[in-house]
């Protein structure tokens, strides 16, 4: 099986185009959809990550299918682990985050543990996940990689964008990322507006002109 033909990543253009947004203005350009859980959290400063999802599942308490996705994950790619959720058991940590840099990938995003958190800061890597444990966990039991995963409440398909920063992680469908991005441009207009309107001395209640739901 060749791993590295499974999915299409996006071009490099929307990439570095996605680059230019945070994470909450492509999630409002989206509806205010595809923004993982508030509990999916960076484990350092000034944390950014933007790239296509390599996608892998884990068994709970195994972070086998971790390592292979890393063996097999391109420059750039962005590591998404469903792990299920699952909190007492860290299925990553400082050597994986090394070895990570090293190879040269965007960041992991782990529905479940991540532990080292001193040498997670020192390598400097983002890393995402639910919660810190020092528990290790074992690596024998093969999961899945290529396929659909559940991360921080959002499916992530393998190829989908994200994009992070320290406020989190938002998720962009592979085959809707140009039209996010021309959204994402209005929403940015938008807010210049608003803010220019700031300057002036204005409300955003009077630019917005809430007070339309307060009419009888």
């Amino acid at each position: 099986m060749n791993e590295f033909s499974q999915y299409q990543r996006p071009g490099p253009d929307l990439i570095e185009a996605c680059k230019q947004f945070p994470p909450a203005v492509l999630g409002d350009a989206m509806g205010r959809t595809g923004c993982m859980d508030s509990d999916i959290k960076p484990f350092i400063a000034g944390a950014r990550v933007c790239g296509p999802a390599l996608t892998v599942r884990c068994y709970p308490g195994d972070n086998l299918m971790c390592h292979y996705g890393l063996y097999v994950a391109r420059v750039g790619d962005v590591l998404v682990v469903d792990g299920s959720g699952y909190t007492e058991g860290a299925l990553w940590g400082g050597l994986l985050s090394l070895s990570a840099r090293q190879k040269g990938l965007a960041g992991t995003i782990i529905d479940g543990a991540a532990r080292d958190l001193e040498d997670l800061r020192e390598i400097g890597y983002p890393v995402y996940a639910r919660a810190i444990t020092p528990r290790g966990v074992f690596k024998t039991r093969k999961g899945q990689i290529h396929v659909a995963v559940h991360c921080g409440g959002v499916t992530v398909h393998p190829g989908d964008l994200l994009v992070g920063d320290e406020n989190g992680i938002v998720v962009l469908p592979s085959s809707q990322i140009s039209q996010i991005i021309e959204e994402a441009r209005k929403v940015l207009d938008k807010e210049r507006e608003i803010v220019e309107e700031i300057e002036r001395g204005r409300t955003i209640y009077e630019t917005l002109k809430l007070d339309q739901y307060f009419v009888p």
